[in-house]
C-alpha cells in the first residue's frame, strides 16, 4: 500500500485509508455499545475495563489459534471471535442480545452459550456473513428464530438448544449448506 501512496493515485490511497479507519471505528463503536449493554466489566464475566476501548488487547481474551477459549479475539483490528460462554452455567451475562452484534462484520465465531440471556434473537445477526459458529444454547431466549439467520451461508455450527424458542423453524435455515458440525434446536417449544 505504501508504493500506492507515492504514485499519482495518492488521493485514492488516502480515500482507502479513510474508509478503512471508518470501518474500524464502526467496529469499535458497536463493541462499546455491546460492552455497556452487558456490563462486561463485572468480575463474573472476566473482561477488564480496558477491553471496552481496546477489545483487541491480548488481555481481553484467552483464545487459541483454533478459536477455543474465553473472551474476545481480533484479527487486523477487527473483532473476529466473541466467546463469552460458560460451561458451568453460572449465568455470567444476563439481558438481551444486542442488535449491535450485527455490525461486527468480521465476526466468525459467536459463543454466548450457558448464560442467562433473555428476549429474542436479533434479526441483525443475519448480517454476519463471515460467521461460521453460532452458539446460543442454554439460555432463556424466547420468540421465534429469525429467518435472516438463513443468510449465514458460511455457518458450520448452529446451536440454540435449551431455550424457550417458539414458532416454526424457518425454511431459510434449510439453505445453510455448510452446516457440518452441529445443528441443535432441541429442548425448545418449536413447531415441527
Amino acid at each position: 500500500m505504501e508504493w500506492l501512496c507515492e504514485t499519482p493515485l495518492f488521493f485514492v490511497c488516502i480515500g482507502i485509508m479513510m474508509l478503512h479507519a471508518l470501518v474500524e471505528g464502526a467496529n469499535l463503536e458497536a463493541w462499546e455499545k455491546i460492552y455497556d449493554h452487558w456490563e462486561l466489566a463485572r468480575p463474573e464475566v472476566g473482561l477488564r475495563k480496558e477491553c471496552k476501548s481496546d477489545p483487541c488487547s491480548p488481555s481481553c481474551g484467552n483464545i487459541d489459534k483454533y478459536g477455543n477459549g474465553h473472551g474476545v479475539k481480533c484479527t487486523d483490528n477487527y473483532i473476529t471471535i466473541i466467546a463469552l460462554f460458560t460451561s458451568s452455567f453460572t449465568n455470567r451475562i444476563n439481558g438481551s442480545i444486542p442488535a449491535e452484534l450485527g455490525e461486527l462484520k468480521a465476526l466468525t465465531k459467536l459463543n454466548l452459550s450457558g448464560n442467562k440471556l433473555t428476549g429474542s434473537i436479533p434479526a441483525e445477526l443475519g448480517k454476519l456473513k463471515a460467521l461460521t459458529w453460532l452458539g446460543l444454547s442454554n439460555n432463556q431466549l424466547t420468540g421465534s428464530i429469525p429467518a435472516e439467520l438463513g443468510e449465514l451461508k458460511a455457518l458450520t455450527y448452529l446451536s440454540m438448544n435449551n431455550n424457550q424458542l417458539t414458532g416454526s423453524i424457518p425454511a431459510e435455515l434449510g439453505e445453510l449448506k455448510a452446516l457440518s458440525s452441529a445443528f441443535n434446536l432441541k429442548n425448545n417449544q418449536l413447531k415441527i
